[in-house]
C-alpha cells in the first residue's frame, strides 16, 4: 500500500508550455528524436455528475508517432469495449466520458511514449459528485430568555464536493424562506451552526422557522435540514456577560502562501465587540495581509509567511464586563515542497561522451525527501549503471551514449504534498539548424533594449555570432544569450543596419539575417498634474505626447488607474474626450482616489506619465465609541477610536450625548475636541439616563454620527444644576411687564415637579424707592418662556426681575441673576424740527439731510430711543406707498424681537442738537418728498416738516423687460423696454456686451462693436459659438455716461446645417469675379463663417477662398481663366462639422476688361434687354410721332389763323379807305 501511495505521489506531474523548450512545430522542423513530455494534463481531483460528459485532458510534445495509454485503478484502461461510452480523442491522448457512471469513479493516469522514452501524467482522482439528504430528524423548538445566547445545530450531509451551508427563515406571511443575513449579533460558524449572541423579541420571526441548508454546485441541488423555532421569554432583555460560543482550535498549523482564517465568536448582552491582539498590541491589523471580517469575529491572515506563527488573541467586551473575556489561538507555519530558484531539472540535449547534470533542489517545512526516476521507474529499482552518479538532490551522467536517452523525473515530497517535474536526456549529432528566423524588420525606438531571435538548436551546441554588416558584435551593449538571442541595450539610431546570426559546430553552419530600425521614442509632452479635490467635484486630467513621424498616424492615448487601463463602459462617470485625449471624472467619489497614468503609445514603444487624484470628503465616523460611568460623580468618561480620515486630516471631535427624556435630540457636549485626544470627561446633569456618540471634522466637513454608546450612564436626582439662560425682561403694551427666558431641556430638571420661580419688583428711580418685598409667582409648565405681568404699569418704568429654576429638592445650586428692564412703550410724542438739505451735496441719487433734535429723554420719547425714521416718496407715487430708511442711533441686542436696522449707505451722527443723514438710493431727475419721525422699540413718533427735493440728472437707470425672443447656434436676439423712471432721462443710445459663462468661469466681456440707438428695442449678437451659456448685458448711456447693465444668461442651440448668406455680383471681369454677401438677419441659423466655393465648369473639385467672419462683406475671387465659364457657390459655417451651401450659379468670365453678366442671368436679361429695347423703341416712337403732330397741326393752324388775321385787317383797311358796302373782295 505504501508503494502503490508512492507511485501515485511520484507520478503528479503538472507542466505548462513555458516548462519545455520546443513547440510541435519546432519538432518537427528538426531532423531528429525527441523524448515526450506531457504539457496538458487533468487537475488531481475531478468531480463529475452522472450522465453529464467530463474530459480528462491528456497531451504531450515530442517525436511523432506518440502512443497515448490509460491506467485506471493501476490497471490497463481500454475503453473500446465501453460503447462508445468513454473514448480517446483521435490525435492526442484526451479521454472523453460522454455518459459517466458510478462505476467510472477512480483513479485514472496518462502515459505518453515514443521510441525515445515515456511521460506520465499526475493521477487523477475522478468522483462522482453527490449530496445526500440530512439525517431525518423532528422539528425543534427553543425556549430562550431575552438576552441569552441560543445556538441551532447543523449536522451537513454528505457530499462531495463539500457543500455550502447557509440557513433560511420562513416569512410567515407569504410561507417563503429567505436568507437569514448575519449581523454582530447572528453568525456561521465554520461547522454549520447558527449562533445568536442574545435572544431578542424579533427572533421569533412572527413563529416562522428557521433551516440549515447545503447546496452542491456541481450536482447542482439542494437538501434542507430540520426546522427549529424560537420562541424567547421574558419582558426584558437581561444583561449578560461575555461567553465563548465557538473557537477553532488552541494550536493550528497552516501552510506557507494559504490563507487562514481565525474564528471566535462570543454570546452576551448587549452584544460583545470583538478584537484581535497580537503580542498585546492591535496595530498589526494595519499590515495589508491581515483584516478581519464577519463583524470583527473573524480574523484572515492571506499570503501566510513563515514569521506570522504566533499566538493570536480575541477578546469579547461588552457593558458587563469591561475587561472581557480572552481566548487564544497559537498558530503555526509549516509548507508544503516548493522549487528553490534554478532547483527545477531542465532537459539537457548532449552529444555522445558528453555529460549532463540534473537538480531537483526543493524546500520546504519539514524538509522535503527527493526521490529520482527514469520514464517512470524508480531509480532504485533499475540496473546499477557506473555513469549514474546520485547526490541526493544532484544526478549525473558521464559518458553518455544512446542507451542513455529518456525521460528523467524528480519528486520531492513532505507530509502536506510534494513538487514533481520530468526532463528529458537525449542524445543528439545535429548541424545547426534555426529554428526562429530573425524577423525581417524589427523597428524599436531609441534608448529601448532591442531584441533580435534567433532560436538555435544542433549538437553540439552550436557557436552562435551576430554580425552588423560586415562587423561582427562582440561585448559592450551586444549581449548574446544561450539560445542565439541578440540582446541590445539602449539603441541609437546608429544601431540602425543589418543583423546576420551565425550558428556553427562540427557538423555544420548556418545563418539568418533581419533588418533593425531605430526611431525617435514616443515622449510626454504635457504631464497630467497631481489634483486634489473635494468628493463629488469633477477632476480633469490632461496629457500630449510625440514620436517619430513615421510613427505618428499609430500614436495613441490611454488612461490607466492603478496600473490598469480603464473600460470606459464600465465606467458611466470617467469620459475621455477623444478630441484632447483628457480624461475627466465627473461625480468623484473616495474610490477614485489614486494613481492615474498616463499612457502614450505608437505601437513599437510607449512612455508613461503619472499623476495622483486625492478624492477629499469628511471624514468616517469614529468607531469603538465607549462610555465609563460614574454615578456618584454625576460623570462619564467617552473614548473612542478614528474612522477613515477620508485623505483630509481630522481637525477636532465633536462629543454629543442623547438622554431618556429626548432620545432622538443629540446635545453638543463638546463641540472643539483636539484630533490627538481620544477621549474627555463630561459632566452629567441629575436624573437622567446618557447615552454618547461622537463625530469627526475635518476641513471638507463634519462625519455622521458614530454608532451610540452600548453602556447608559445613569446619574442621581438632585437639585438643578442651574437657572434658565437669556432673561430679558421688556413690555409689549404701555400698561404691562413680559419676563422672558429660555426653557431649560427636561435633562437638566434634576429631578420631579421642576417650574419656574419668577420674582419681581419695581427698580430705583428719582422719585421712588425699592419696596423690600418681591412679588412672586411659580410657573409650573417647564415649556414656558415667557410670562406676562398684567397689572396696571406706567409707560416704561423700570423694574428688576429674577427667574429660578426649582425641583422637589430646592432651588438650582447656582445663584440666580438679577436682570433689569422696562414697562411697555408708548408714542413718542416729539418730532425733529427744521428738516432741511444741504444744497452743494445733492446729486442724482443722494443728497445729506439737516435737522434739528428735540428734547430726548423717557418722557418725551416714552420708551427706548432707537433713532430716526426717514420716509421719502416721488411725485408720481401715492403718499400711502412710501421708502423708508432706519437711521439707528442704539439697538437694543438683549431686545427679544431685534429691528435690524435697513442696508444704508453712510451714517453720520453728531453730538449736538443738529444732525446729518446722507440718504442714498434716490431715483435721479425726480421731486422727492422727505418726512423724518422718531422711534423708539415698539413705536415712532409724529412726522416732521414736509422737505421736496428735485434730484439732479445722472446716468439712465436700468433697462426693464430684458428678454431673449430667439436663438439659435451662433446668434441670440434680444429686446428690452426702457423703465418708467427712465423717461424723463435723456438718453443717447445703448451698449450691449456678451460673455461665455460656464461652472469654471465667467470668461471675459465681449462689447458689440456699433452703440445702439435711442430708439432701439431689439438687437441681434451674431458670431456665438454652439451650445454654450452666455450672459448678456445691456447699458443705457447719456452725455453723462453709462448706466447700470441689466444682464440675461441664454444658451446657443446646437449645431445644425446654418443658411447661406444673400449674395450679389459686384463685379465680373476677364480674370476676377466679386461678390456682395449679407448674412440673413432675419435667419433662425445663420452661419458665423463665410466663404466661397468656386470650379471650372465640368470640373470634379471645388476650390475655395479664405474665409471671413464678418456678416457683411466682399469676397473677390482673382487668378481666373479669360473667357472661362465657372461655377460658383457661397458657403455658411457653424463649426467643422455643420456647413450650409447656396444654389449653384454659372458666371462666364469676361474676354476684355470690363463687365459681365453670368450665363444664367445672360439668358434672362437678354430677353429681359430685349423687352426693355422694345419698351423704350416704342415709348420713343411714340414721344417723337407726338411731338411731330403737334409740329404738323401748330403749323396748320399757324397758316390757318395767318390767313384769317390778313383777311381781317384786309377789311379793315377797306373800311377805313371808304370801300365800306362794296361787295367786293379784297384779296390779299
Amino acid at each position: 500500500m505504501m508503494l502503490k501511495l508512492i507511485i501515485l505521489v511520484i507520478n503528479c506531474v503538472i507542466l505548462t508550455k513555458s516548462e519545455y523548450s520546443y513547440t510541435r512545430q519546432n519538432i518537427d522542423d528538426r531532423n531528429v528524436i525527441i523524448p515526450p513530455l506531457i504539457v496538458k494534463q487533468p487537475p488531481k481531483i475531478v468531480s463529475f455528475k452522472k450522465y453529464e460528459s467530463f474530459e480528462l485532458d491528456c497531451e504531450a510534445v515530442g517525436t511523432a508517432p506518440i502512443i497515448y495509454k490509460w491506467n485506471f485503478n493501476g490497471k490497463i484502461f481500454d475503453p473500446s469495449g465501453l460503447d462508445d461510452r468513454v473514448v480517446i480523442q483521435p490525435g492526442i491522448g484526451t479521454l472523453i466520458f460522454t455518459r459517466p457512471l458510478k462505476r467510472d469513479e477512480g483513479t485514472y493516469q496518462c502515459f505518453a511514449s515514443n521510441s525515445a522514452g515515456v511521460s506520465l501524467s499526475v493521477v487523477v482522482d475522478s468522483r462522482l459528485a453527490i449530496l445526500e439528504s440530512f439525517i431525518q430528524q423532528s422539528e425543534t423548538i427553543h425556549n430562550v430568555r431575552l438576552g441569552h445566547p441560543l445556538k441551532l445545530d447543523c449536522i451537513p450531509p454528505k457530499s462531495f464536493p463539500i457543500a455550502f451551508i447557509y440557513w433560511v427563515k420562513e416569512l410567515q406571511e407569504s410561507g417563503i424562506t429567505i436568507p437569514v443575513e448575519t449581523s454582530d449579533r447572528i453568525s456561521l460558524d465554520p461547522e454549520g451552526n447558527l449562533h445568536f449572541s442574545n435572544a431578542v423579541s424579533k427572533d421569533y420571526n412572527n413563529g416562522g422557522f428557521y433551516s440549515c441548508v447545503a447546496q452542491n454546485d456541481v450536482t447542482r441541488t439542494q437538501q434542507v435540514g430540520r426546522r427549529h423555532y424560537i420562541h424567547p421569554n421574558g419582558k426584558i432583555v437581561e444583561l449578560m456577560k461575555p461567553l465563548i460560543q465557538w473557537q477553532m482550535a488552541s494550536h493550528h498549523i497552516v501552510l506557507y502562501g494559504e490563507s487562514i482564517k481565525l474564528t471566535c465568536m462570543f454570546s452576551g448582552s448587549p452584544t460583545p465587540t470583538v478584537q484581535w491582539f497580537l503580542n498585546k498590541k492591535y496595530d498589526f491589523l494595519e499590515s495589508p495581509r491581515f483584516k478581519t471580517e464577519n463583524y470583527g469575529r473573524e480574523l484572515i491572515i492571506s499570503n501566510v509567511k513563515f514569521e506570522d506563527s504566533n499566538t493570536y488573541e480575541c477578546v469579547g467586551t461588552n457593558s458587563q464586563s469591561p475587561t472581557g473575556i480572552h481566548r487564544s489561538v497559537k498558530l503555526k507555519v509549516e509548507s508544503q515542497p516548493y522549487w528553490q530558484e534554478k532547483g527545477k531539472p531542465e532537459s539537457v540535449e548532449v552529444s555522445e561522451s558528453d555529460s549532463a547534470v540534473f537538480v531537483c533542489k526543493a524546500l520546504g517545512l519539514p524538509k522535503p525527501v527527493v526521490n529520482w526516476y527514469i520514464n517512470g521507474k524508480a531509480i532504485g529499482v533499475l540496473k546499477n549503471n557506473e555513469k549514474r552518479i546520485i547526490k541526493e538532490d544532484v544526478i549525473t551522467f558521464k559518458n553518455i551514449n544512446k542507451l542513455d536517452v529518456g525521460v528523467i523525473q524528480c519528486n520531492a515530497t513532505n507530509k502536506h504534498g510534494y513538487v514533481f517535474a520530468n526532463a528529458y536526456l537525449n542524445v543528439l549529432e545535429e548541424a545547426p539548424s534555426i529554428l526562429e528566423h530573425p524577423k525581417k524588420l524589427t523597428i524599436m525606438s531609441e534608448q529601448m533594449n532591442a531584441r533580435i531571435n534567433c532560436l538555435v538548436v544542433g549538437t553540439p551546441q552550436p557557436i552562435v555570432t551576430w554580425n552588423k554588416g560586415d562587423e561582427q558584435l562582440t561585448g559592450g551593449r551586444f549581449l548574446i544569450d544561450l539560445k542565439g538571442h541578440l540582446s541590445i541595450s539602449k539603441v541609437f539610431f546608429v544601431d540602425s543596419g543589418l543583423y546576420t546570426c551565425n550558428a556553427y559546430n562540427k557538423f555544420g553552419n548556418t545563418s539568418s539575417s533581419g533588418r533593425l530600425e531605430v526611431i525617435r521614442r514616443t515622449h510626454i509632452i504635457t504631464k497630467p498634474r497631481d489634483i486634489v479635490i473635494i468628493r463629488g467635484s469633477e477632476a480633469k486630467f490632461t496629457c500630449t505626447a510625440t514620436t517619430d513621424l513615421n510613427r505618428i498616424s499609430n500614436l495613441k492615448i490611454d488612461w490607466m488607474k492603478d496600473g490598469e487601463l480603464f473600460d470606459y463602459k464600465d465606467f458611466d462617470r470617467v469620459y475621455k474626450n477623444e478630441q484632447d485625449n483628457s480624461l475627466t471624472i465627473s461625480g468623484t467619489i473616495i474610490h477614485d482616489t489614486g494613481r492615474y497614468s498616463c499612457y502614450a503609445s505608437n505601437g513599437i514603444d510607449s512612455d508613461v506619465a503619472d499623476a495622483n487624484l486625492i478624492v477629499q470628503a469628511r471624514p468616517e465616523p469614529p468607531i469603538k465609541v465607549r462610555s465609563e460611568c460614574f454615578e456618584t460623580h454625576n460623570q462619564a468618561k467617552v473614548r473612542w477610536s478614528a474612522g477613515r480620515v477620508n485623505y483630509s486630516p481630522i481637525i477636532n471631535f465633536i462629543v454629543e450625548y442623547n438622554t431618556s427624556f429626548t432620545p432622538d435630540r443629540w446635545i453638543t457636549a463638546k463641540r472643539y475636541v483636539p484630533s490627538s485626544i481620544r477621549q474627555i470627561l463630561v459632566n452629567l446633569s441629575p436624573w437622567n439616563n446618557y447615552t454618547f456618540r461622537v463625530m469627526a471634522q475635518n476641513k471638507i466637513g463634519v462625519s455622521l454620527p458614530s454608532r451610540a454608546s452600548p453602556k447608559t450612564c445613569r446619574t442621581n436626582i438632585g437639585r438643578p444644576k442651574r437657572n434658565p439662560k437669556n432673561v430679558i425682561v421688556q413690555g409689549d403694551l404701555p400698561d404691562n411687564l413680559v419676563i422672558y427666558w429660555t426653557p431649560m431641556l427636561q435633562s437638566e430638571h434634576g429631578g420631579s415637579k421642576f417650574r419656574y420661580l419668577l420674582k419681581w419688583k419695581k427698580a430705583n428711580t428719582t422719585d421712588q424707592v425699592i419696596p423690600k418685598m418681591w412679588n412672586t409667582y411659580e410657573i409650573m409648565n417647564w415649556t414656558y418662556n415667557h410670562y406676562t405681568i398684567k397689572e396696571v404699569f406706567k409707560t416704561y418704568k423700570p423694574y428688576v426681575v429674577q427667574v429660578i429654576a426649582k425641583n422637589e429638592f430646592g432651588i438650582a445650586e447656582e445663584d440666580a441673576k438679577i436682570i433689569r428692564g422696562y414697562s411697555g412703550e408708548g408714542k413718542p410724542k416729539v418730532s425733529v424740527s427744521n428738516l432741511n438739505y444741504n444744497k452743494t451735496t445733492l446729486s442724482a441719487n443722494s443728497v445729506n439731510l439737516l435737522w434739528n433734535d428735540p428734547i430726548i429723554n423717557d418722557e418725551t420719547i416714552r420708551g427706548y430711543f432707537r433713532g430716526y425714521l426717514i420716509q421719502y416718496w416721488t411725485e408720481n407715487m401715492h403718499k400711502d406707498i412710501v421708502q423708508e430708511v432706519e437711521y439707528i442711533i442704539n439697538e437694543d441686542i438683549y431686545a427679544p424681537r431685534i429691528r435690524l436696522p435697513r442696508q444704508v449707505s453712510l451714517l453720520y451722527n453728531r453730538t449736538g442738537e443738529t444732525r446729518k443723514f446722507y440718504l442714498s438710493g434716490l431715483p435721479s431727475f425726480t421731486k422727492i418728498y422727505v418726512h423724518i419721525r422718531i422711534m423708539n422699540k415698539f413705536y415712532v413718533g409724529p412726522a416732521s416738516n414736509l422737505l421736496s427735493i428735485h434730484t439732479r440728472e445722472g446716468v439712465p437707470n436700468r433697462v426693464s423687460s430684458f428678454v431673449y425672443n430667439k436663438r439659435g447656434p451662433t446668434f441670440i436676439q434680444v429686446s428690452w423696454i426702457i423703465s418708467d423712471n427712465t423717461l424723463d432721462q435723456t438718453i443717447v443710445g445703448f451698449k450691449i456686451s456678451f460673455q461665455i459663462v460656464s461652472k469654471e468661469k465667467i470668461e471675459q466681456k465681449i462689447f458689440v462693436s456699433n452703440n445702439l440707438p435711442a430708439d432701439a428695442n431689439t438687437f441681434r449678437i451674431h458670431g456665438l459659438i454652439p451650445e454654450k451659456k452666455y450672459r448678456i448685458t445691456i447699458f443705457a448711456f447719456n452725455i453723462l455716461g453709462m448706466g447700470k447693465g441689466a444682464y440675461i444668461e441664454a444658451s446657443t442651440t446646437p449645431a445644425t446645417i446654418p443658411d447661406p448668406p444673400v449674395f450679389t455680383i459686384e463685379e465680373i471681369r476677364s480674370t476676377s469675379v466679386s461678390f456682395l454677401y449679407e448674412s440673413d438677419q432675419y435667419s433662425e441659423n445663420p452661419g458665423s463663417v463665410f466663404y466661397v466655393q468656386y470650379k471650372r465648369l465640368g470640373e470634379y473639385s471645388w476650390k475655395k477662398t479664405f474665409e471671413q467672419s464678418d456678416s457683411i462683406g466682399t469676397i473677390r475671387i482673382i487668378t481666373l481663366d479669360v473667357n472661362t465659364p465657372y461655377e460658383f457657390r457661397f458657403v455658411s459655417r457653424n463649426s467643422m462639422d455643420f456647413v450650409g451651401f447656396s444654389e449653384i450659379i454659372a458666371i462666364q468670365t469676361n474676354d476684355h476688361e470690363g463687365f459681365f453678366y453670368p450665363i444664367f442671368y445672360r439668358t434672362v436679361w437678354f430677353w429681359m434687354s430685349i423687352i426693355i429695347i422694345f419698351v423704350l423703341i416704342f415709348i420713343a416712337s411714340f414721344v417723337i410721332y407726338y411731338f411731330k403732330i403737334r409740329h404738323i397741326r401748330w403749323y396748320t393752324t399757324k397758316d390757318t389763323l395767318a390767313d384769317k388775321v390778313r383777311k381781317m385787317e384786309a377789311q379793315e383797311a377797306v373800311k377805313r379807305m371808304g370801300f365800306a358796302g362794296t361787295s367786293q373782295s379784297v384779296n390779299m
